[in-house]
């Protein structure tokens, strides 16, 4: 089975300041849950909402080792974006990373050239 973590990284919180839903990502999520059911295991991660990262990060990870990350991010959360994929990267050296969501679309070359990310969609 394919172990899948999307992530909206943001390092420092703004709880609720901006509540909105990471709502690419559970497109993605329901999508795979609905076509691929049994193939693949999805978690979903908003760190814009969680409080203490770091627990967040463990509680989502917790004997969970994902094939695929699946980074989204808007411009303002470029560097935060940047900064999870190596966190990603050092943590799961095997995994892919991918990059998506309205900066990487909007600035394709730019977000490959981080070594930590594989693709971008």
């Amino acid at each position: 089975m394919l172990k899948m973590l999307l992530v909206r990284p943001q390092r420092e919180s703004h709880f609720l300041a901006l509540s909105l839903p990471p709502l690419g990502l559970m497109y993605i999520a329901s999508y795979l849950r609905r076509h691929a059911a049994g193939k693949v295991d999805i978690r979903i991660l908003d760190l814009s909402i969680e409080r203490n990262h770091r627990e967040a990060v463990s509680r989502a990870l917790d004997g969970f080792v994902p094939d695929v990350v699946g980074l989204s991010a808007m411009t303002p959360e470029a560097a935060d974006m940047a900064h999870f994929a190596g966190w990603f990267r050092r943590r799961f050296p095997e995994s892919l990373i991918i990059a998506g969501g309205p900066h990487p679309n909007a600035a394709t070359e730019y977000v490959l050239r981080d070594e930590n990310v594989d693709l971008v969609c």
